[in-house]
């Protein structure tokens, strides 16, 4: 039994695969995101300035976290009783 929370088990799976490189400010995003959707925190901010690159990144990275945790769904990765598989193709 794996005692990471949900979104930390789900952040692994997608970037432990070959892909290509993401900025710290994307994982962030996708990490943040997956934090609140799945494990339940509350007031996680964007840190980055308005307007900035960075905040950029990190709103795009929030996109990818949503995709990997569908409303509803099982998280990508993951089967219905949150047990981690393997999945090569992702």
């Amino acid at each position: 039994m794996n005692n990471e929370p949900l979104a930390q088990q789900v952040f692994d799976i997608a970037f432990r695969k070959a892909r290509d490189e993401r900025s710290a400010e994307y994982k962030l995003g996708v990490l943040n995101c997956l934090k609140v959707r799945l494990d339940g925190e509350k007031n996680l901010s964007c840190p980055y300035p308005t307007g900035s690159a960075q905040a950029d990144a990190y709103f795009a990275g929030i996109d990818e976290g949503r995709a990997l945790s569908p409303a509803g769904g099982t998280p990508i990765g993951l089967d219905k009783d949150a047990v981690l598989i393997r999945n090569d193709n992702m």
